[in-house]
């Protein structure tokens, strides 16, 4: 079953998407000089709890 998003969800998931892409390269960034990426990967944790979240209540929660 093919399910499409609302223009506003759609830029809602893009958002996520796009936050969880610049925190991953800054965490490889903060790596490779070897600095320390606790805070990054708290901000990762929680923009990835937030998409999980996004992914259950539109595909999977919702009304059919």
């Amino acid at each position: 079953m093919s399910y499409k998003l609302s223009v506003q969800k759609k830029i809602e998931y893009d958002k996520i998407c796009n936050t969880i892409s610049e925190l991953s390269q800054e965490i490889d960034s903060l790596k490779k000089e070897n600095k320390d990426t606790s805070e990054i990967d708290k901000q990762l944790e929680t923009i990835l709890n937030k998409c999980a979240e996004f992914i259950r209540k539109e595909f999977y929660n919702r009304n059919i």
